[in-house]
């Protein structure tokens, strides 16, 4: 028996083969899948995009976190007339 693949979006599409979708262009899939000992492919790369994105969204919060404290540092190292002066400064520069 021929396996049959058909498009998640549009049912009506059925072919014998795998392959695109000619309405949208998405994989086919198997109407009923097989049960498979190996790696799906399809699997791997979501595992892979995952963790990539994982890690590059970790450097992204630490960074701003850093940043973030390092900017509380220097404003509690300044003090707290630092902020009020540069405020009359430009109220200053206004009138």
């Amino acid at each position: 028996m021929a396996d049959i693949y058909t498009c998640p979006m549009h049912p009506e599409i059925r072919q014998d083969h795998p392959g695109t979708c000619p309405k949208c262009g998405m994989t086919l899939e198997p109407v009923l899948p097989a049960l498979q000992d190996g790696d799906d492919p399809e699997l791997t790369d979501f595992r892979h995009r995952f963790w990539w994105t994982l890690s590059l969204t970790a450097a992204v919060v630490m960074g701003l976190s850093s940043a973030s404290v390092i900017g509380n540092a220097l404003r509690l190292r300044r003090g707290p007339q630092a902020g009020a002066d540069a405020s009359h400064r430009v109220a200053s520069r206004t009138q």
